[in-house]
């Protein structure tokens, strides 16, 4: 198929285009009053120039945070420590040879951001160090010991209205929308990062990022990741939200992958991704969905893929906040192994932790419903429990875990259901820079399941994060 993705991208922007007349600052309102920002919140997107105001520093750590060289250059210092203590009974269904894995992670970082000539140029370094003890099924989104996690620059112009062009080059993050295609995967040790160009404009209302980036290959060593080679992505992403009450997301992307292999399916990939989200709320109703199409080739196979999903919740007027909301995710899968066409939805960059911590499944060949409570019984604690019912979208594909890994033996399963997901997490906010989570899930594989030899899963994690 001849896509181009690039005039689509021209066509979003220039539908959008007129909307809004000026930019607030990402992040600066809400830091005023409480900083920094919570996890897993990105702290390139932190703006401290409010703290120039002697007035307005109230934090001990704000001397740190904000550092002034003159009225037009200025540094911004921060830093993580997060450990947790997580235990998984029969990971990957029990099916890859460890009954138990219990173990401990750490992850520390350091930042500095630099603001140069009035923040027309910025230069932003992230150093992480992350580790793994104990734990039987290590892989490099456990541990990649020191490494810088983010390193770019960035050059800014502001209009006179104070809307912003900037364009920036190096290795960063990216999360767009609800994380569902591109996020950073926050519940990993070991965050994803890009390496390449991303172009961006926004103003009241409006914003749209382009990109060109390549996906950061993580190892074990120190300072021996880099950028892979035979993946190129690339795209564009726009939001408009010309209503307090609602928005809606565009966009267009493009995947190319050299010899990949994928079930039955291999050679050089090119997978286009065009979809839109629509979210808001009205009166005591809000909801988030969207709606993704992806064609394309893989080999000499047709990609012709698709997934809707997103949440509808409703807040009762009580003390304490009550959320009830009802989740859908479907995603497509492969009708016919070897029949020229490829039907299986590819997340790419999405969020693992989807469904849960234990990471049994994502955003393929899926059809997932299930109710969402949100609640907060006392002041800073947060809690939410989910039930997700799972079945498989085609019955002729397999079960699919993140990775877009196959489960042994699950093309074959007696019938569409895989088994249900009970999850629960809980977030205490101890204080403006330290937060506990605690999650649990208990995925209680269908009948189907047992009969290829997966086994239920439990999964348990404590985590402490320290922020400045």
């Amino acid at each position: 198929m001849n896509f181009n993705y690039k005039k689509c991208a021209w066509v979003i922007l220039a539908c959008v285009a007129s909307t809004g007349s000026s930019a607030a600052s990402f992040l600066a309102s809400d830091l005023e009053k409480t900083r920094p920002s919570q996890p897993p919140l990105e702290r390139w997107g932190e703006d401290y120039r409010f703290l120039s105001d002697p007035s307005k520093r109230t934090d001990h750590f704000d001397p740190y945070r904000y550092v002034e060289i003159n009225d037009d250059n200025w540094f911004q210092f921060g830093a993580e420590a997060r450990y947790s203590a997580e235990a998984v009974k029969n990971p990957g269904y029990g099916l890859r040879g460890v009954d138990n894995d219990s173990y401990f992670l750490q992850r520390l970082q350091v930042h500095a951001d630099g603001h140069f000539l009035n923040d027309s140029l910025r230069v932003f370094a992230q150093l992480q160090n992350t580790e793994s003890w104990g734990k039987d099924l290590v892989s490099v989104k456990d541990q990649n010991r020191t490494e810088f996690q983010q390193a770019f620059a960035d050059w800014n112009y502001y209009t006179d209205s104070g809307n912003k062009f900037y364009a920036r080059y190096g290795r960063q993050e990216m999360e767009f929308g609800r994380g569902s295609l591109v996020s950073f995967r926050d519940s990993a040790n070991v965050r994803t990062a890009f390496q390449g160009t991303r172009l961006g404009y926004s103003q009241s209302g409006f914003d749209i990022s382009l990109f060109n980036v390549r996906p950061i290959v993580n190892d074990m060593k120190s300072f021996d990741d880099k950028p892979n080679s035979k993946v190129r992505f690339s795209g564009a992403y726009a939001t408009l939200k010309p209503s307090q009450h609602w928005g809606l997301d565009l966009y267009v992307m493009e995947l190319r992958t050299k010899e990949r292999v994928w079930d039955a399916e291999r050679g050089d990939e090119k997978r286009y991704t065009v979809g839109s989200r629509f979210f808001g709320e009205a009166g005591k109703f809000d909801w988030s969905y969207e709606f993704t199409r992806q064609t394309g080739h893989i080999g000499d196979a047709n990609i012709s893929a698709w997934a809707v999903g997103g949440d509808i919740g409703y807040r009762l007027n009580t003390r304490p906040y009550v959320r009830l909301s009802l989740r859908t995710e479907v995603a497509s899968g492969d009708k016919q192994p070897r029949d020229g066409k490829a039907g299986t939805f590819d997340p790419m960059f999405g969020l693992n932790g989807y469904y849960g911590g234990a990471v049994v499944t994502q955003l393929s060949n899926i059809v997932l419903v299930g109710p969402e409570l949100r609640f907060s019984p006392v002041r800073n604690l947060i809690v939410l429990p989910g039930a997700f019912m799972i079945w498989k979208q085609s019955d002729e594909d397999g079960v699919y875990v993140p990775g877009m890994g196959v489960l042994p033996g699950s093309t074959q399963m007696d019938g569409r259901r895989v088994g249900t997901s009970y999850r629960a997490r809980t977030r205490w906010l101890a204080s403006q820079n330290l937060t506990f989570d605690f999650d649990v899930q208990y995925f209680d594989v269908s009948r189907a399941m047992r009969d290829i030899g997966a086994d239920d899963v439990s999964y348990a994690a404590l985590r402490t994060t320290f922020r400045f």
